[in-house]
Formats: structure tokens, C-alpha cells, sequence
């Protein structure tokens, strides 16, 4: 056996030198290729629009994973015909299976096509805090198959693109946070919105420019002979929605209390 690795020792060297230079090669094509996307898609990042950035993020993505599977089946190629094998037969096998494989890559085919028309449509993009699948979290990344999307439970989900459906985009003009009090009937609405008034200053304060709307009434819950519940409302931005909610809890409650409002 030694013997024999002897024998083939400059054969394996040549071959496994020209896979090294293949493989440093297509490394190179790749970085220069990537590059080369980054450079065409710098057009599309509109200066007046801060969040075209997210959309263009997403497209290099996309371009970025296709080019890589393109140069993967193409360095995979020319390995084989290192080796001697033939690429050609295989190429006309792939032809005769993908009329076989046809139907499992039907799932495949689609969550491209999904993936690629949620990009055109621009429906969300990275960074974006969505609801899709029934899952809400912040768009990680996208692929031609998934979208990885950080819930709010701190988990990732993957989701295939072929099955979003539907999908809200809560970046797209704030996040609306709603809070609901139960008030006493013996309480005017006027102490009420004085107390509200003053919950949306505090909120001013510390959330400034992220505070997009301050809250209000939206309109009566539900009412009985004891009490009037209020549904409050308020719009802040996406990436502090988790914080606001508990903020506009906390000094609702303060605030209330501190007016002594009469809550149920």
C-alpha cells in the first residue's frame, strides 16, 4: 500500500495542489463577486430614505447565497474532472433526475419565487419587526428558501418563505401599543385625559423622538353600572416597543394612582 501511495505520491500532489488553487480561486471569485453585488446594489440605497438600507441588505443577501451556489456547483465540477470524471454524462443525468426530483423540488421552487417577490414587493425587510406564520419578531435574515425571524419570547424562528401568507409589517409607520383601564363611573372623562395628558409627557421625556404619537383615548371598551373601561392607544417606534409597552403600564398605573382615579 505504501508502496503504491509512493508511486502515485506526484500524481496526489498535483491533483490535491490544483484543488488547493481551485478552492483559493473560486475563494477569490467569491470575494470579488460579492463585492462586485454590493457595488451594483449601492444605486438602489436612497439618501432621503434611511430604510431603503434594510431592503438593499435583504437583496445582496438573496444575490449573495445564489452567486455561492452557483460558484459550489461550478468548483464541484471541476474537482470531479480533476479526478477524471466525466461532468458531462453527469449533467445529461441531471437532466433525465430532474424530471424524477421534479416534484420534491416543487417546495424548494416556491419558496424562491415567495422569497423573491417578498423582496420585489418590498413587504418587509431585515431588521423589520413583522407578524408572519403568527410569530411577531425582528427580520434577522432571509434567504431564497426561509426567513429567520427573532421572536419576541428571544427564539429564532425559520419560516419558510412559500408559507407567509400574510404579513404585517408593524416599521412601517410605528407600533401601536394598546392598554385598556377599568375607571370608576363616578370619574369624569375630563380627569381622565388630564391624567392621560400628563402619562404622555413623562413619555415624551424619556422616549423622545421614538415616541411617535402620544396616547389617547381610542374609544370605550365596554361599560357597566359600576365602571367605564377606556381603550388607550399609543404609536411608538418598532425597535422600542417592548419597552414602551411596559413604560405605558408602569406610569398609567403611577399616574392614575397618583391622581387618585378610581380604578376597577
Amino acid at each position: 500500500m505504501l508502496k503504491g501511495m509512493k508511486a502515485n505520491l506526484p500524481e496526489i500532489i498535483s491533483k490535491g495542489g490544483k484543488i488547493a488553487l481551485l478552492v483559493f480561486l473560486f475563494w477569490v471569485a467569491s470575494v470579488i463577486g460579492k463585492a462586485l453585488i454590493h457595488k451594483l446594489t449601492q444605486p438602489l440605497e436612497k439618501r432621503e430614505d434611511p430604510s431603503s438600507a434594510g431592503r438593499v441588505k435583504t437583496i445582496r443577501s438573496l444575490l449573495g447565497n445564489l452567486y455561492s451556489l452557483i460558484l459550489v456547483f461550478i468548483l464541484i465540477l471541476m474537482i470531479l474532472d480533476i479526478f477524471g470524471i466525466k461532468t458531462t454524462p453527469i449533467l445529461g443525468a441531471a437532466g433525465v433526475l430532474g424530471v424524477a426530483v421534479g416534484l420534491g423540488t416543487q417546495t424548494f421552487i416556491r419558496d424562491a419565487f415567495y422569497g423573491f417577490l417578498i423582496v420585489l414587493e418590498d413587504q418587509f425587510r431585515q431588521g423589520d419587526v413583522v407578524t408572519v406564520a403568527g410569530v411577531t419578531g425582528t427580520v434577522e435574515a432571509m434567504t431564497f428558501r426561509t426567513t429567520r425571524i427573532r421572536g419576541e419570547d428571544g427564539k429564532l424562528y425559520i419560516i419558510s418563505n412559500s408559507s407567509i401568507t400574510q404579513a404585517c409589517n408593524h416599521s412601517r409607520g410605528g407600533f401601536y401599543i394598546f392598554l385598556e383601564v377599568a375607571i370608576s363611573n363616578d370619574e369624569k372623562r375630563e380627569r381622565v385625559e388630564e391624567a392621560i395628558k400628563e402619562v404622555g409627557e413623562k413619555l415624551k421625556s424619556i422616549l423622545g423622538d421614538d415616541l411617535l404619537s402620544l396616547p389617547k383615548i381610542e374609544n370605550l371598551s365596554s361599560f357597566d353600572s359600576a365602571k367605564t373601561v377606556y381603550r388607550l392607544s399609543l404609536l411608538v417606534n418598532p425597535i422600542r416597543r417592548k419597552e414602551a409597552e411596559a413604560m405605558f403600564r408602569e406610569i398609567t398605573r403611577d399616574i392614575f394612582l397618583e391622581k387618585q382615579l378610581k380604578l376597577i
